[in-house]
């Protein structure tokens, strides 16, 4: 328990006190003993001096008179007699010094009757000297002289034996008094030492006490100063409200907040007249609570000021009350929130907005957790907010995991990312959404949570697919002379070979003819292969694309079908950068970029397609809008033409704008290359002169941080897998390919089953099923086709082997044909080598 700084003071002067009595009492002791000691001291040398006196006295007296009766010298006599006169005195006072001493009353009295005697002895002499008497010879007789002599020496023996004992004595008695005297100055010397002590304890702690008080005053000062500043910064005001005399006070600040003029007291009307009226009876009620209730209570009201404005106020409460009191008070304070209530009404409207938002407003943690859910989200994807909060946003929505953590990479390098994606709704069904992501920090800078807008695109990109589809037929329209003119070219010496064979079926040549309508076929199949795969342009997702491998699958279709008399060349640099973007785009803007070069060279020229690798800096950059710094790869389209006239330069891009004939062109080709280019966040930009040529630039951005390796090309040839003697049952409506099949498998150790349609199939099945090793089947057929059959053959066998064979160009991506279990599928025409690597793979599988 701390004391008071006067508690303090009364306690150390009240030892202080007590240390002072104490000390004075045994001073005043040890002096007493010490005055004692010192009175018996004196008298003992008092009482040695008596006995000298005495002793002398006699000694002097018998002298004196023995100088008489020898020289009858009168002046012997007078002395003689003044020494007795002092012997009786010296008795009378060794007797009174040792009247208190009962050891010393033995020697005295013999001491006295001595005297006695020997004045009795003496008294002849003595009253000769009194009467002024003769020569002496008759004033003492003889024959007591020697009486007189033991008297004399028996007393002398007296007095020595006391002087003795108070030699003794007087020895002890200052030893007393030294004592005494040491002890008194010892506790003198303590007594000053602990008064000393105690003064200085409490000058120590009264003046440590008053310093802190001082210290504590300037702090309560201090924090009296901040509570003032920081009461005022917050806009609190404090007020107290006095039970007994119903009087309310309030500090500077509540005069303030309320716009009122500062007085000594406020009444409790004129308080309830400054609030609103509609949160009167709220004040009172929570005035009334909180003095029935005796508890801490908040509420928030509405205040006006005399200028009419109105304020919002909180007011916290709690009565306090003195031990044994009935009423007390009322403390409270008062909260100006305006400014808080007015942002949260701020953000309770732009939380509105966000809720009538049309897009899809997610904010998720950095665990993916959700933490606020819109109705547009709702909408969007069809999970409620009560659904949605605290679950895991990826799960939700299906995010394919490697492109979400990729984005989630950029996003945390960049603070944003936008991008398209595949989500699933809540049924199920599958959307595309632009999607924008930014990364949201604390104040310290540290990412605490991601916003996400996500918009629904799908009808958009449908309609995209639609025309990047119509602008691809388009192309391929305008490549349908080149195309006619290549497969003319093809087909001439298959036709003609075929027709020197039959003709001459044993000529040398024969092997050379057959190589010649190999070689053509397959250069056919190659057109047709791109042609078809252009045209249908299935579009994928974006992934990393090596632009090598584009640049080579446009170099064929350009060699096929544009004109022998252009001229191609491509450029490329060693270890192209990736791109991340959509391969089946990339080739359309190549191509519709290649298309206009053929068609700026009428005459023929020189076209080349240049690739390379190239870093933006930020300077390069903002001169190339829509770009940013970082790795590129330049993709350049050049030829030697008849130019872009300046006039129309800055029209090139925009739709439906062209100069060719009408049956020629739409104007789309170079506005597709332009939105593809804007979608892949790239850039395209050229540069022509008039009788010279035109150069395209197209910028994509490129991922060099992404390494992927590359398919190692060529090899030796091996001799293809032979059969061991396996059934195989060939289904197919053309006879040509069933014979040619039949032929092929026969000659490499297969044994083969046909049939020409699905109904023949199963029945050549239920003939020969547990021969069967394979089934090898055409899906397009009249009738029964391929898909109905093999679905009854599996109903038949489930551990059935089939093999698809088609030629048609949308198999592969039909649906259907991806859910019915086939082990492989061979696209139309295939060689020899694909047909047998294929049945030996299946067959071998799980074998």
């Amino acid at each position: 328990m701390k004391l008071s700084i006067e508690a303090k003071i009364f306690a150390g002067s009240a030892a202080a006190l007590a240390g002072i009595f104490i000390l004075g009492f045994v001073t005043y002791q040890s002096a007493r003993e010490m005055r004692t000691a010192d009175l018996w001291v004196s008298h003992t040398h008092a009482l040695r001096q008596s006995i000298a006196d005495l002793l002398n006295a006699v000694v002097e007296s018998e002298n004196r008179r023995r100088g008489y009766l020898l020289t009858a010298d009168r002046q012997y006599l007078q002395q003689f007699r003044a020494g007795i006169d002092q012997i009786r005195p010296s008795v009378q006072k060794l007797t009174e010094l040792t009247a208190q001493d009962s050891e010393e009353q033995g020697s005295i009295l013999k001491v006295t009757t001595l005297v006695e005697r020997c004045l009795s002895i003496w008294a002849p002499v003595a009253e000769l000297a009194a009467a002024g008497g003769g020569d002496g010879s008759e004033a003492s007789p003889l024959s007591r002289e020697p009486e007189l002599r033991v008297l004399l020496a028996d007393l002398s023996s007296t007095l020595a034996e006391m002087n003795r004992a108070e030699d003794v004595l007087l020895q002890a008695r200052t030893a007393t008094a030294r004592e005494a005297t040491k002890r008194t100055n010892s506790i003198a010397a303590m007594g000053g030492g602990f008064s000393t002590l105690v003064v200085l304890l409490a000058i120590i702690t009264v003046r440590r006490d008053m310093a802190k008080r001082r210290r504590d005053q300037e702090q309560l000062k201090l924090y009296s100063e901040r509570l003032a500043q920081a009461t005022t910064a917050a806009s609190i005001g404090i007020w107290e409200w006095d039970l007994k005399t119903d009087q309310l006070y309030w500090d500077e600040r509540m005069f303030a907040i309320y716009g009122l003029a500062k007085s000594l007291t406020v009444p409790l009307k004129r308080w309830l007249e400054a609030v609103h009226p509609e949160d009167v009876a709220k004040l009172q009620e929570s005035l009334k609570r909180a003095v029935t209730e005796n508890r801490h209570n908040s509420i928030e009201i509405r205040i006006v000021k005399p200028d009419n404005a109105m304020r919002y106020v909180q007011i916290s409460q709690c009565v306090v009350r003195a031990d044994g009191e009935q009423k007390g008070r009322v403390v409270g304070v008062h909260l100006d929130i305006t400014e808080r209530k007015r942002a949260e009404l701020k953000m309770q409207e732009q939380a509105n907005l966000l809720e009538l938002a049309s897009d899809a407003i997610v904010v998720r943690d950095l665990d993916e957790k959700v933490r606020f859910w819109n109705d547009g989200a709702r909408r969007l994807y069809g999970w409620t907010p009560e659904e949605a909060l605290g679950c895991d946003f990826v799960k939700m929505t299906y995010e394919e995991p490697t492109a979400f953590e990729e984005a989630k990479k950029i996003l945390f390098r960049k603070k944003e990312w936008s991008g398209e994606a595949r989500k699933i709704r809540k049924g199920g069904n599958e959307m595309i959404v632009a999607s924008r992501w930014t990364l949201l920090s604390d104040d310290s800078g540290k990412p605490r949570a991601i916003l996400v807008i996500d918009s629904d695109i799908s009808e958009k990109k449908h309609m995209e697919t639609l025309f990047l589809r119509n602008q691809r037929l388009e192309s391929i329209g305008q490549l349908a002379g080149g195309i006619a003119h290549d497969l003319n070219n093809i087909l001439s010496p298959i036709l003609m070979g075929a027709q020197m064979l039959r003709r001459n079926p044993d000529t040398p040549e024969n092997p050379f003819i057959l190589a010649m309508i190999e070689a053509s076929a397959q250069r056919g199949a190659e057109i047709v292969k791109q042609v078809v795969g252009f045209a249908k342009g299935v579009e994928g997702k974006r992934v990393l694309v090596q632009g090598r491998y584009v640049i080579a699958e446009v170099g064929r279709i350009i060699r096929e079908a544009f004109p022998k008399s252009i001229a191609f060349k491509i450029q490329e640099q060693k270890n192209l950068w990736p791109i991340m973007g959509d391969a089946t785009q990339l080739h359309q803007v190549l191509l519709n970029l290649a298309v206009n070069a053929r068609d700026a060279m009428p005459d023929g020229g020189i076209l080349t397609i240049k690739a390379e690798n190239i870093l933006l800096d930020e300077a390069g950059a903002n001169q190339l809008p829509g770009l940013k710094k970082g790795p590129h790869v330049l993709f350049t389209v050049s030829d030697t033409g008849v130019g872009i006239s300046p006039r129309i330069a800055d029209k090139i891009f925009d739709p439906f704008f062209t100069t060719k004939e009408i049956d020629k062109g739409t104007g789309l080709g170079l506005s597709t290359v332009m939105g593809i280019l804007k979608s892949h966040k790239g850039h395209i930009e050229f540069q022509s002169k008039v009788g010279q040529g035109t150069q395209f630039r197209a910028y994509f951005p490129a991922e060099c941080d992404v390494i992927r390796p590359l398919p190692v090309e060529g090899g030796p040839l091996l001799a293809p897998p032979k059969g061991k003697g396996e059934l195989i049952l060939i289904v197919d409506d053309e006879e040509a390919v069933r014979f040619v099949t039949s032929q092929i498998l026969e000659s490499n150790g297969y044994r083969t089953l046909l049939a020409s349609r699905g109904t023949e199939a199963i029945a050549r099945y239920l003939e020969k099923g547990g021969d069967i090793s394979l089934v090898l089947t055409d899906i397009h057929m009249p009738g029964m086709g391929g898909l109905e059959a093999i679905s009854v053959l599996q109903r038949l066998n489930p551990r059935l082997r089939i093999v698809v064979t088609t030629g048609a160009s949308t198999a592969i991506a039909d649906e259907a044909l991806m859910k019915i279990g086939s082990e492989a599928f061979i696209k139309k025409p295939f060689d020899v080598i694909q047909l047998l690597e294929t049945l030996h793979k299946v067959l071998r599988k799980n074998s």
